[in-house]
């Protein structure tokens, strides 16, 4: 146990003063080396308590009896150089800047004496007298608080800066039930304010005597005690969470080309359009875009999103530019028909797992030209699930403000029968939106006006556009011309325009397609010969929804072409055309079984009828033969005699069995007790 020279000054047998005392260790110190030693920190030496006049070591271990009774023991506590600069990284700008003012003053102190040999006090008082700096606070900076004395000069700055008002703010008394019973409230994803909230909290309060504060200081600690991630899911939902608490991914389309990779999706005008019917409806159209160049491919406008908008829209692309890499879409069910993606793999509605489609359905259309299809993911929410929009570029192009809602919707021709954004931005004329419905004629002008308008607008800040100030179609136009882009065939073309459907196949080779039926169950009917072999199965029939008359083509369960399937068309009851065409069509069927007839290597009945009689003869002949020449003698196997008496059996002992055979007197013994308990039987 050692001590400082300050620790031992006017205790009992040392001097008052500080230099006596140091004289008195030193001479006490003498005569063992050990009983000195270097300070850790700072000038000069620690003395051991051994070397001490014994009235003095009495005086200081009664003082530490003491303490530890009073457990007032107190530990110097070093504080690390991390603390230090976190504590100047939460100070306030001011306190940062009186932090520097006093360490350029420390450094002029420190220098004086490191390079001039000066000694501190006199340092002090220089530099006091240089900068105004009172030399009792550069003694309590240096020795007292902080204690330069006892820090690296790298953490002087940090060390220098004045705690006073961190973390001493007054905090008013919350009772933890309130506290408790204002976050249940408050944390729900109602999303309640914190007015009413506090109002329900003062209730509650007045009946269980809880300690409330004022809302200001409620507002407060919500900042200060409910972590904002908490803050946001719980009141926002789990979607919300991630969309806002996770940072968007920046994904650059560097090493892209144009076509390389195109998403589509679906957008519902708010607008009404009035139909040639009469009908008035809010029209979706379906986009393609493409990712490298943010440009529109193709469209098509229909009263809903379904597969034959998609189809056509995807004609129009490829027709027009040509078959590209890949394309990301949605789970809409549009674009998840098989149809368009055909025995591809796709996510399950429920459990988000993947599913995939039954052997018997037709590749897609996508498939079959020989796109890759990706899906966005869906994401859980508190309840239910959302979809991921910014997974694809083009749902920014579907943008209120600054996108399509804003250059279409809002178009001055559509004036007056809009219906706005949402139900929150309903425009002052909305109960009268569908009075002033636009003609489709007149929106089909203006979508395809602005559409080229969008595409060729200069001064775009996309990735590949911003450099130079490029419109969409200029950066496509530049890439498309330096790469080799596939082109579709023209039965690739064709299964854009078709779509899927599975039938079984009627007596007759008859399918009903079930797509055109009307709204009294009738339906068209395709009937041909390729179909026989596939009566009672199911084929899967690919056809073009806009021309349903020009015939069907059939694949079989394997996905196997069958051919093209012709139209059976109904006719009037008092036609006699249809009546000759009936008749021709069984007069060329029958032609063809008589030329199947008389093509076929088969016996007539008389020639099989005096086969059989050949046969039986000759079996007859055979059987007279063998009945001349005697029973053929044979092998018999020799059984031997089997026991009759019960006194002939012998039994046979199973392994392990410790039981002996019954012998005959035994026998005898049994079956007289068997006759006087149930008598005998005459």
């Amino acid at each position: 146990m050692f001590f400082k020279v300050s620790d031992l000054v006017g205790k009992p047998g040392m001097p008052s003063t500080r230099q006596n005392t140091r004289l008195v260790l030193e001479r006490c110190s003498s005569a063992n080396p050990s009983w000195r030693q270097d300070r850790a920190k700072g000038k000069g030496f620690e003395y051991h308590i051994d070397c001490l006049p014994p009235e003095t070591r009495a005086h200081l271990l009664h003082q530490q009896v003491k303490d530890l009774k009073k457990g007032e023991v107190k530990t110097r506590i070093e504080i690390g150089s991390e603390e230090l600069w976190l504590t100047y990284q939460e100070s306030s700008e001011k306190k940062r800047q009186e932090a520097s003012r006093r360490f350029e003053v420390c450094l002029m102190v420190a220098d004086l004496v490191e390079r001039h040999g000066m000694g501190i006090k006199k340092a002090m008082a220089e530099v006091a007298e240089k900068t105004g700096v009172a030399a009792s606070n550069l003694t309590r900076w240096f020795y007292v608080k902080p204690g330069l004395k006892r820090i690296d000069k790298k953490d002087w700055l940090a060390a220098l800066v004045d705690e006073n008002g961190l973390n001493t703010k007054r905090r008013a008394e919350l009772s933890p039930e309130a506290w408790s019973f204002f976050q249940g409230d408050w944390l729900r994803s109602d999303a309640p304010s914190v007015q009413a909230c506090y109002e329900r909290l003062t209730r509650a309060a007045a009946l269980n005597g809880w300690a409330v504060p004022s809302i200001d200081t409620i507002k407060n600690r919500i900042k200060t005690h409910i972590p904002l991630e908490l803050r946001v899911a719980m009141r926002g939902g789990v979607f919300k969470a991630k969309q806002t608490l996770v940072p968007a991914q920046r994904r650059t389309r560097v090493g892209l080309h144009a076509l390389a990779h195109v998403n589509g999706d679906g957008y519902t005008h708010n607008l009404w359009v009035a139909l040639p019917n009469g009908e008035i409806v809010r029209p979706t159209t379906w986009f393609f875009q493409d990712v490298y160049s943010s440009m529109l491919l193709s469209y098509c406008v229909d009263v809903s999103e379904n597969t034959d908008m998609l189809g056509l829209a995807l004609h129009q692309m490829v027709s027009r530019y040509g078959v590209p890499d890949a394309c990301t879409l949605d789970r809409g069910s549009a674009a998840l028909s098989q149809a368009m993606t055909g025995r591809m793999h796709r996510p399950s509605g429920r459990d988000r797992k993947h599913k995939k489609f039954d052997s018997a359905e037709v590749e897609g259309a996508m498939k079959a030209l020989g796109v890759e299809v990706t899906w966005t993911r869906v994401e859980a929410d508190t309840a239910g699930n959302k979809g991921n929009a910014r997974a694809k570029p083009i749902e920014r192009a579907f943008n209120g403000k600054s996108g399509l809602g804003e250059y279409v919707d809002r178009h001055p021709a559509f004036s007056l029968a809009t219906v706005g954004d949402s139900v929150e931005k309903k425009p002052a004329h909305y109960a009268d939106s569908q009075k002033n419905a636009i003609p489709l004629e007149t929106f089909l002008a203006v979508l395809a006006e602005e559409i080229e308008a969008w595409n060729s607008r200069t001064g775009r800040r996309s990735e590949m556009a911003k450099a130079r100030g490029l419109s969409y179609r200029q950066v496509f136009e530049e890439s498309y011309s330096q790469v080799s882009v596939r082109k579709a065939t023209e039965q690739q073309l064709l299964l854009c325009l078709m779509r899927t459907e599975q039938c079984r196949v009627n007596e007759g080779g008859l399918i009903a397609l079930k797509a055109g039926q009307t709204p009294l169950g009738d339906c068209n009917r395709y009937h041909s010969a390729l179909l026989y072999p596939h009566i009672g199965t199911q084929v899967s029939l690919r056809f073009d929804p806009f021309n349903l008359h020009s015939g069907v083509y059939a694949y079989d369960e394997k996905g196997s072409l069958i051919g093209l399937i012709p139209i059976l068309e109904d006719v009037g009851y008092n036609d006699q055309r249809g009546a000759r065409l009936q008749r021709l069509a069984q007069e060329e069927v029958m032609g063809r079984v008589e030329l199947m007839q008389s093509t076929a290597e088969m016996m007539t009945p008389a020639e099989v009828a005096d086969q059989l009689r050949n046969a039986a003869l000759k079996r007859q002949e055979n059987e007279d033969e063998s009945a001349a020449q005697g029973v053929a003698p044979g092998l018999v196997q020799m059984m031997p005699e089997l026991p009759r008496l019960p006194e002939q059996m012998a039994f046979k002992r199973a392994a392990g069995c410790d039981t002996t055979p019954m012998s005959p007197a035994d026998s005898i013994d049994f079956t007289d007790t068997l006759i006087d308990l149930f008598g005998k039987k005459d």
